[in-house]
This record gives structure tokens, C-alpha cells and sequence, in this order.
């Protein structure tokens, strides 16, 4: 994930409102930014700004073909600019382009296609609800399963090439603003967002669980988690009561593999001493 991350934005202005001034392709940029998780933070701020004077929302019909294909009918041209141009005098929009590495502008010369990313994301969006595989980007064919049943490690999470299971993963309503109730379309999900993971028990084994049962991913304590392992690292597993995750921390800053030798498998544990690894969702 870390590295040059491209996204082409693509402006369609609101009822051929197309000016000598700012013609559609003046307002068309090519975004550089430094990962996938800083572009998603940047689309975020888009779908949820709205205009300090009317109140409407600065980027109506903001959408998305892909993860770097952006689409919207923004009136104001000028905000536009101030974002993605970061030229002189643009105080105030920090939170906006303090994402942004570099950004091409697109002029009536050029054509898109000459910019596209070299590297194209694969896989679904990342959006609340979504349901994915996670799996580690070296090594894609090395993804999140929960062990199936008969074993003391039930409730284990595992990472295995021989199986994989799917999860849902969805924003915590209780942590939502008010903006965030109130966008239109699905939230992308990004760094800060508070989530939970749970379980989609089709893509289980039939011997994991009943669904409804210990559906929550979370960190098992002394009371469900192997009693003879000693390893001192907290595990992951399915728990009975919510739990919620950092999105980013979740991916990058937290989940490493624990050896469970007695299984000859890799288990997930929380690592906080540089022992973690790198997940993402497909």
C-alpha cells in the first residue's frame, strides 16, 4: 500500500455549465498522492464539504468507477483550484491538500488516458458494510480464515493459502457525525474511521460456528483464548460482544502473525513492537 498512489478526477460541470474562462477539461486533474489511505482521506473531506454560506454540498454527484476514477459536477471552479493547485493565497484549505503530493492539470491539449496510474488498484472499493478477504499485499495469496471447529483454538483467527474467509466491516454507528448521517452515497472508509468486523459466516467452513455466534472479531482474553498457550502477544478471535478496530491500525500498524505449533498454523496477534505485518482488503 505505502508508495505513489494516482487518481484521475473527472469533472462533468452542472448543466453544460462550461465558460471560456473554465472549460470541462480545466477543471479534470491527475492526483499523486503518497498511498491509497491519504486518497481516501481526501475523498472523504470532498464528500462531506459543503459551502460555508448555502450550506449545499461542494461536490454533488461525487462518485467513483474505481478507486482512481473520481467523478463529480462541482459549481464552484475556484474551490476546485484551491484544492488540488495549492497555489498562493489558498490559507484554509490545508485539510484538503495537505493530501496531495502533486496535481496535473488536465488541459484541452492533453488527454486522460495519457495519465493513467501505471499501478491500477484491484478489488472492490472500500466502503462501510463492504464485505472482503484480507489478505497480505506481498503475499496475496495469504489471507485471513477463521480455524475451523474441534480444536482448542476455535475461535482463532488464522492466515492461510488454504482457505480464507470473508468479512464485514462497517463504520460504528455510535462513533458517525452528523455529516457523516447525512452524505449521500456509502462512506469510503479511511484512516480514523471506528469499525467493527464481523464474520460472513457463508464463507466459513460449516464447522467454525453457528451464525450469531461469536461473530465479532476481536482480542481474546484468558477466558476463551487456548489455555495452554503462554505466548504473551493477544490473539485474534471471534468474541460474543462488540468490538470495534482503528481502520488504519487494523491494516498497518497492528496485525502481525503468532505460530501456533501444536497446529503447525500461523494465528493473528496484536503486535504493538514492530511485529506486525500488512493487510488489505480484496
Amino acid at each position: 500500500m505505502p508508495g505513489l498512489y494516482k487518481v484521475i478526477i473527472k469533472w462533468h460541470p452542472p448543466s453544460n455549465q462550461v465558460s471560456e474562462q473554465h472549460g470541462q477539461s480545466s477543471c479534470d486533474y491527475v492526483v499523486l498522492f503518497s498511498s491509497r489511505y491519504s486518497a481516501e482521506c481526501l475523498y472523504r473531506l470532498l464528500q462531506l464539504s459543503k459551502d460555508d454560506k448555502t450550506s449545499e454540498l461542494r461536490f454533488p454527484n461525487l462518485t467513483r468507477s474505481s478507486p482512481q476514477l473520481w467523478c463529480h459536477s462541482a459549481k464552484d471552479v475556484s474551490f476546485i483550484h484551491s484544492v488540488f493547485d495549492r497555489r498562493p493565497g489558498t490559507a484554509g484549505y490545508e485539510p484538503y491538500n495537505k493530501y496531495v503530493i502533486e496535481a496535473t492539470q488536465v488541459i484541452p491539449s492533453q488527454h486522460i488516458p495519457f495519465y493513467a496510474p501505471c499501478h491500477l488498484t484491484t478489488g472492490p472499493d472500500w466502503v462501510d458494510g463492504g464485505t472482503y478477504f484480507i489478505r497480505n499485499p506481498r503475499q496475496p495469496n495469504i489471507c485471513w480464515a477463521v480455524l475451523p471447529g474441534g480444536s482448542m483454538y476455535r475461535n482463532r483467527l488464522i492466515c492461510t493459502s488454504d482457505n480464507k474467509t470473508k468479512f464485514r466491516i462497517a463504520l460504528d454507528r455510535e462513533k458517525l457525525s452528523q455529516a457523516m448521517v447525512e452524505s449521500q452515497g456509502p462512506l469510503i472508509l479511511t484512516n480514523t474511521d471506528i469499525v467493527t468486523v464481523n464474520v460472513v459466516w457463508e464463507s466459513a467452513q460449516e464447522s467454525v460456528a453457528l451464525p450469531g455466534d461469536k461473530s465479532y472479531v476481536g482480542l481474546l482474553d484468558a477466558a476463551n483464548d487456548a489455555p495452554t498457550d503462554s505466548h504473551s502477544i493477544p490473539k485474534l478471535g471471534l468474541v460474543d460482544r462488540k468490538f470495534t478496530w482503528i481502520f488504519g491500525d487494523l491494516l498497518r500498524n497492528m496485525v502481525g502473525e503468532v505460530y501456533i505449533p501444536s497446529l503447525d498454523v500461523c494465528g493473528l496477534g496484536k503486535m504493538t513492537q514492530g511485529g506486525h505485518d500488512e493487510w488489505e482488503l480484496c
